[in-house]
């Protein structure tokens, strides 16, 4: 993207685990009687056109995390709603979702990486048409890569199946690491997987390199 049209898009904030605190929400509704727009996206995330910086300080302090738009690392992981409040779900995605913020939010990739987490396979969160899709069953949970939503996008394959909550966090350090290795610069996970091929990849996690 044009890093002129980058400068003109308004500020986003990740909520993490879309779990709103005390301070937030007197700080959004602050801004709301400003006269401040705030709006609700579907990736746990809100964004608030015309922010100055000292507002925008705030909101940081208070917990939300800036979101970044088009830079070259693992964006924050999107979760469903997931255990305990939701019957449908078959795992716990919300704790592992913060087992993988904690871990990868933030690491340096060849190109930008989305992580989405459903509970069950009905995946709500939109696991297969992610960079990095992890859904839950009840045998564990399955990993798929190479998803992406836009003109060229595909729904993404699956890599593994029936992985407890530490096996997935252990199989995403190494394909993250593979990833970071092997991909070209922009090269996002779905173009990394057409190149290279999902075999390639395999042969690579089994390696003890």
């Amino acid at each position: 993207m044009n890093p002129e049209i980058l400068k003109k898009l308004p500020m986003s904030f990740y909520v993490p685990d879309g779990v709103l605190n005390p301070l937030q929400l007197k700080l959004l509704l602050e801004l709301s009687n400003n006269g401040f727009e705030v709006i609700l996206s579907g990736n746990s995330s809100i964004t608030i056109p015309n922010l100055d910086p000292l507002t925008k300080e705030k909101l940081k302090e208070s917990g939300f995390l800036q979101m970044p738009h088009m830079e070259n690392k693992v964006f924050y992981a999107q979760t469903c709603l997931s255990k305990p409040y939701c019957p449908m779900s078959r795992q716990d995605a919300r704790t592992l979702s913060r087992r993988i913020n904690e871990n990868f939010y933030g690491m340096i990739t060849p190109a930008k990486v989305k992580i989405s987490i459903s509970g069950c396979p009905n995946g709500c969160s939109e696991p297969l048409v992610r960079d990095i899709g992890i859904m839950g069953y009840p045998t564990g949970y399955a990993i798929t890569i190479g998803g992406f939503a836009g003109r060229n996008g595909g729904i993404g394959e699956v890599i593994f199946l029936n992985l407890d909550e530490s096996q997935t966090v252990a199989k995403l350090a190494k394909l993250l690491e593979i990833y970071k290795n092997y991909a070209q610069e922009k090269e996002r996970m779905y173009k990394f997987l057409r190149r290279v091929s999902l075999e390639f990849i395999k042969e690579k996690m089994e390696s003890k390199e």
